[in-house]
């Protein structure tokens, strides 16, 4: 198993990017990422332009622009073509999921706290859902920079609360890439998977959350020297638990918090330590996450939970 450098949100002429696919595809090079989901506004002609011989492992994908909501879908197999815009209304939304669910897509809620109308219509997420069931996961950090923004704040606040209520949904980053003329700092998504994965293998991690988003730092972490991000941990076949946290790249890191439902658990300035969870605590804990700060005390960092039951 390894983790693979992701971008799961990307453009390019085909929609409204400034580059090329061609481009496109240099930049995502240059950047040195194992895969990319190219995702223009519902359209999969980007992938015209290719080849066959692109640099990066690519995935087909779509976001579906709506006038309530955008919405990622990964996936498109070759004899696949997506869902016309036109057609998705809030009084459909969930037969709409469920249907691109039967043609094996992963649907995430792109950027859900964004300006919407008149600035961006459909930006915001506006569509109320009759369940998460077809929801695999959310986008809480979004463009560049994303760890200055208070839409990114309000995405992992309603993730909390996702997480709290019982729902184990899985939390993405996006470039949301249209150009690569810039000096802010672009996220990643770093997927768990294994070292010759698939598509589909990364597909699923991401759908399982076993990643995690990072602006510049890299971390291994791990309960009892098992488990890891996105795993599933039954707390009564151990006794103790012991998170271990161990950050590389990590000159800009100021502070490491160990977080959960039941709040912080730990806050420390240290990038390689050990923490052990009380018993009193164990026996209320349903996740658990590491978000790392710099010294503005903006989140650098953030994992997908490891969950107890």
């Amino acid at each position: 198993m390894k983790f693979h450098k992701v971008e799961l949100h990307s453009h390019t002429i085909h929609s409204d990017a400034v580059h090329t696919t061609e481009e496109l595809l240099q930049s995502a090079k240059d950047k040195e990422l194992d895969w990319l989901a190219i995702t223009d506004h519902n359209t999969i002609s980007a992938f015209e332009d290719i080849d066959g011989k692109a640099t990066v492992n690519l995935i087909k994908g779509v976001e579906m622009t709506t006038l309530f909501g955008h919405f990622l879908t990964l996936g498109y197999q070759s004899n696949q073509q997506p869902m016309d815009w036109t057609l998705i209304d809030r009084s459909n939304i969930h037969a709409v999921f469920q249907q691109m669910k039967k043609q094996g897509l992963l649907i995430g809620i792109a950027h859900p706290f964004d300006i919407g109308s008149p600035y961006c219509t459909g930006c915001r997420w506006q569509y109320v859902l009759q369940s998460l069931q077809y929801v695999d996961f959310i986008e809480v950090w979004n463009s560049e920079d994303p760890h200055h923004t208070l839409a990114s704040e309000d995405s992992i606040a309603k993730w909390t609360q996702l997480l709290n209520s019982g729902i184990e949904m899985a939390a993405t980053c996006g470039r949301d890439w249209h150009h690569s003329n810039t000096t802010k700092a672009p996220a990643f998504l770093h997927v768990r998977a294994n070292e010759a994965a698939t598509e589909q293998d990364i597909l699923t991690s991401v759908q399982l959350g076993r990643s995690y988003m990072t602006i510049a730092p890299l971390i291994d972490m791990h309960v009892n020297d098992g488990w890891t991000i996105g795993d599933r941990v039954n707390k009564k076949e151990v006794q103790t638990l012991e998170v271990q946290v161990q950050l590389q790249n990590a000159n800009h890191v100021h502070k490491v918090r160990i977080e959960s439902n039941l709040g912080d658990i730990l806050e420390t300035g240290e990038i390689d330590f050990k923490s052990i969870v009380s018993q009193d605590q164990k026996q209320q804990l349903t996740w658990l996450r590491v978000s790392a700060f710099d010294q503005e005390m903006n989140r650098i960092l953030l994992t997908n939970p490891i969950y107890f039951e």
